[in-house]
This record gives structure tokens, sequence and C-alpha cells, in this order.
């Protein structure tokens, strides 16, 4: 998968080895996470309107997952007439109307709260399971399009030849946009879940936006022929990774659009390594070699790591 800086070219990530039990660990770690310690996951509080930093903002005599236990607070798109304590005088971070935390609390509480027992509340384990299959099921459901066409795609020329001019404008495309960063999108992310060092949001922001660029530009790359498929298949999985990793920063203003986001990302990650892995068999047929230290040699590496990348 993609994750974290290339050492020895200006792309802005490199492909190692990470399997989908990584981040289906990380995953479960985001369900689970309860900053404050009130028994309330911080994707729950969000959708209760409570703070996940403070474990009584709703009253000072119980702990917010008391107050939830009995009845306390509702969820902020109940009926104002059953919610004792007002949403609006609760500190913490309000998703807002137009998020897809508030969006999605609707159908997800409607699911949660009907199969709660509360003579037999839910281990942490439990509401993590719940939470993953549920994010799960609305990923898969959602129908996402390309954000790029064939139609887009400039095709000039076939050959040896043009394949060395393509690899040398792609590189030249992600060197644009390389970003200052030490790690990769997944190690960052794994330190505000699990660290909750949440100044590591700002760098997985940095990397969305440039993989978004690098979208953007890499789709207007003159391709030969032969190339022109894996061309937009790559310039596809770039464009939904950099929406999955800008999804995944706002874990703060609009939680469930962050483990959506990385949700999405377990998806799309494999697809783009095999796009590469498709651009590179295109070198392959035509038996062309991009050597080292020559304008295209760091993205013709990238290529041919892609083809080594173990995915499930």
């Amino acid at each position: 998968m993609v994750v974290a800086v290339l050492t020895s070219g200006p792309l802005p990530f490199h492909l190692q080895k990470v399997d989908a039990a990584s981040t289906h660990d990380l995953l479960v770690s985001y369900a689970a996470k309860d900053t404050d310690g009130d028994v309330l996951p911080d994707w729950e509080e969000a959708l209760y309107g409570t703070d996940p930093n403070n474990p009584h903002s709703v009253s000072a005599t119980v702990t917010d997952g008391q107050a939830v236990a009995q009845g306390l607070v509702k969820p902020k798109f109940a009926s104002a007439t059953t919610t004792p304590v007002s949403v609006a005088s609760i500190p913490g971070t309000d998703s807002g109307p137009q998020t897809l935390t508030d969006q999605f609390a609707r159908g997800l509480f409607s699911q949660y709260l009907s199969k709660q027992d509360p003579n037999n509340p839910p281990t942490p384990e439990a509401i993590a399971t719940f939470v993953e299959g549920a994010v799960n099921d609305f990923v898969n459901s959602q129908q996402i399009p390309d954000a790029y066409n064939r139609g887009q795609v400039q095709v000039v020329g076939s050959g040896p030849d043009a394949l060395l001019s393509y690899a040398a404008s792609a590189e030249n495309v992600f060197a644009a946009h390389t970003v200052a960063t030490d790690r990769g999108e997944l190690e960052y992310y794994a330190d505000a879940v699990e660290k909750n060092d949440l100044t590591a949001l700002a760098q997985v922001k940095k990397i969305g936006a440039a993989y978004t660029a690098i979208a953007k530009g890499y789709i207007a790359v003159p391709v030969p022929k032969e190339a022109a498929t894996p061309h937009l298949a790559v310039a596809n999985a770039l464009a939904r990774l950099g929406s999955d990793i800008t999804d995944m920063s706002t874990m703060q203003s609009d939680p469930l659009r962050s483990y959506l986001g990385l949700a999405k990302y377990e998806i799309d990650a494999p697809a783009f390594v095999q796009a590469m892995t498709s651009l590179e068999g295109v070198y392959a047929s035509e038996q062309v070699v991009v050597p080292s230290g020559t304008g295209g040699s760091s993205f013709y590496s990238a290529m041919v790591s892609a083809s080594t990348v173990t995915t499930p």
C-alpha cells in the first residue's frame, strides 16, 4: 500500500508490504477510541454532542457514559422533547448538519440503539465490531464516480521512446508536489488514534492534498497508446486516495468522515498498487527499462516496487 516518503527519489510516497490486517486493526482501534475514559467512544461522543476530552461534559456527578446510559442525553438528532439536557449547552466538537458524522448518525444510531440491552451493555470490542460493520456497509453501498474518464487521457505516440518520455513527465508531476514528511499517512493517523497526537492530522491533511494535486497533474501527462488504460487507472486511484486521506484528517471536526476515509483507504490503496503494477507490465512487455539516474527512473522504480507488493 501507499505509506510514507520515498527516500531515494522525488515521489511523495513509497510502497511497502502493509497488509489489510494492519489497517483493520487501526479501524478497530479508531472505533474503540475513548480519549477521556468515560466508557463512551469518541465517535459516540460526536453523535451525542458530548465532549470526547471531558468525561463530565454533561454532569459533574456522572460520566458522559453514565449520562447516556441513564438517558440524560440523547443523540443530537433526537426530538428536543426527549432530550433533558440541551445539546447546545454541552461543550465539544459540533460536527454540524452538513458533515458525514451527522448524516450517518441517523441510520447508525437506529441500528445501534435497537440492539442495545440496558441490562447487558456491549463491550468495547462489540462496539468496535458493530461500528466497523456499519461503516463498511456504508462504504460498500456508495457508488463514487471516478474523477477522470477516458476522454481526458491525452494519447500521444507509442513505443519505447514514448514510454521513456512518459516516465520522465510523470516523475516531474510527482516531484512538483512532494511533501516534506518523514512518515506515511497511516503512521501519522495511527499516532492520532493511538497516542492522541492530533498534530499528526495536519501531516495527514498535507499528504492527502499532495495526492489530489498529483492526480490532477498526472491525468494531463501525454501517454503512449499502450499505457493509456493503466494511466487512467493510476490517476483515478490517486484521486481517490487524495480524497480518502483528506477525509482521514477530519478526526476532530467530523469523526465518522475520518473513519469512513480510513475504510475507503483500505480499498483504494491496493487499487493504486494494482494500477501501478499494470503500468509496469506495459514497460515489461515493451522491454523498456529506465536506467537509474535518468529522467523518469524514480517513477519507473515505483512501478517496479508496486509489482512486488503483496496485497490481499
